[in-house]
């Protein structure tokens, strides 16, 4: 297993990362940011499916 999936059964992981597809595999809970402002945040799924992410980074 990955050393990410045996981390997160135990404690609680900081990431930061730019490739969504990374995410996506390991987080059950996600904060999207632009220009230095929170603009969503929850499941990766309703993450990157929020309108105002969307218009945020695929403008």
């Amino acid at each position: 297993m990955n050393i990410l999936t045996d981390l997160k059964k135990d404690i609680g992981i900081f990431v930061v990362e730019h490739r969504l597809d990374i995410v996506a595999n390991y987080a059950d809970y996600v904060y999207a940011m632009f220009m230095g402002k929170v603009i969503a945040k929850g499941s990766t799924n309703d993450v990157l499916n929020n309108p105002t992410v969307i218009d945020a980074y695929l403008g």
